[in-house]
């Protein structure tokens, strides 16, 4: 027959129950079943022993426990002849449990057995208020949902609503806390991510300003002689304009000149001094002129003393 495991629970005395409330820290593996087994066994065997020395054996082999694997069962076990079944019970359990996980973890030389669980098959915890893929899971989601797990497994073998409310208050506070955690884990990843894009942008930003940068140094002597360029048109384009304006006037002036010349004939050309520059011009003209005939003579002169000279040499 199976051993009461509710008798592990149960406190004969008030003041061993007020303990329970303040100090009970049950482990949530199948070590606790014979663990808490023997510390019962031994708490009726030592009913009579005074308070603050129960207090301090339950601390030591609390300490104890925690630090027991799966396979030190045998060794916190007693003698006694009345633990014998829950002993082996206890190696059952472990043993199942045992099995248990190894089919849940994937193993590393058959990964295509179909009976293993996938990577894919851990629940995501994901508030509404955070956007999370498969591809965010992390050590955390798993721990949550074993832990999960494990809390749904051992529940329904609690009778104690004392050590059911220890329970419950131990499995909310762990899972808020982990919660907690993989918001800020994924907050801390996206935060990152924010990051290296804007780290990545700011890098496209400065490789484009650094190709500006030198295209605008290559420009910058075309803009320089361009300019240069573009202030000698503009000179000519105004010297030119106003030549065009200056020929126009003189045009028009020229032609009221010889419009005032034809309608008087016999009036006599005054000049006044607003007249010398075109008389200047007129003496350069007629001074080059006469430049001119002198030459002329002079070589008309030359030409004759030629001719003469032949005409005495005949005679």
């Amino acid at each position: 027959e199976d051993p009461d495991v509710s008798r592990i629970l149960k406190v004969t005395e008030a003041n061993e129950l007020e303990e329970l409330d303040d100090s009970f820290d049950h482990p949530l593996h199948s070590t606790a079943v014979d663990a808490y087994g023997e510390e019962h066994s031994e708490n009726e065997s030592l009913g009579h022993v005074s308070a603050p020395q129960r207090k301090n054996t339950e601390r030591s082999k609390k300490m104890h426990r925690s630090k027991m694997s799966d396979g030190d069962v045998r060794k916190c076990s007693t003698a006694d002849p009345e633990d014998e079944p829950l002993k082996e019970n206890v190696k059952a359990l472990n043993t199942a449990q045992f099995q248990a996980k190894k089919k849940q973890r994937p193993s590393e030389k058959n990964t295509s057995d179909p009976s293993v669980d996938s990577p894919c098959s851990v629940q995501v915890w994901c508030p509404k208020e955070l956007k999370r893929s498969p591809r965010d899971i992390t050590e955390l989601d798993v721990v949550l949902a074993e832990f999960e797990k494990i809390a749904a497994n051992y529940r329904p073998h609690i009778e104690s609503n004392v050590c059911r409310k220890a329970i419950n208050g131990f499995c909310s506070a762990f899972k808020e806390q982990i919660t907690d955690l993989i918001v800020e884990v994924q907050e801390l990843k996206n935060v990152k991510k924010k990051n290296a894009k804007v780290i990545t942008d700011i890098k496209k930003k400065k490789q484009q300003l650094l190709q500006l940068q030198e295209e605008l140094i290559r420009a910058e002597p075309q803009l320089i002689q361009l300019q240069r360029e573009y202030a000698e048109v503009q000179e000519r384009k105004s010297s030119l304009r106003q030549a065009t304006e200056l020929l126009t006037d003189l045009k028009e002036l020229q032609q009221d000149w010889l419009d005032y010349r034809e309608e008087n004939p016999k009036e006599k050309v005054v000049y006044g001094t607003s007249s010398l520059p075109a008389l200047l011009v007129e003496s350069r003209r007629i001074l080059g002129a006469e430049r001119h005939f002198q030459n002329i003579n002079m070589k008309l002169e030359e030409a004759l003393a030629v001719q003469r000279g032949k005409l005495s040499k005949k005679h």
